[in-house]
């Protein structure tokens, strides 16, 4: 192999390298960023399954201040329906 053609053939590896290198850096930039927008749907949902369960929790109390209120006045407390 001359000179010349090796040459010629490191160049055309070379310019191959780098548009491989060039895509692969677009996947990562991608990746990263559906990865990104992947955590916060994850962070979303457990802030929401945490404030779903503060609200129950809220609400038990409420309730039982209800039953209790009844009680003490003596007020009969039927289950609505909705």
């Amino acid at each position: 192999m001359s000179e010349d053609q090796f040459t010629k053939l490191f160049t055309y590896m070379q310019q191959r390298f780098d548009a491989i290198d060039g895509r692969l850096e677009q996947v990562d930039l991608h990746f990263d960023q559906l990865q990104r927008a992947a955590d916060g749907c994850v962070k979303e949902v457990l802030d929401l399954r945490e404030e779903v369960g503060m609200i129950e929790h809220r609400l038990n109390r409420h309730e039982a201040y209800v039953q209790a209120i009844a009680q003490k006045v003596g007020a009969k407390l039927q289950e609505v329906k909705t």
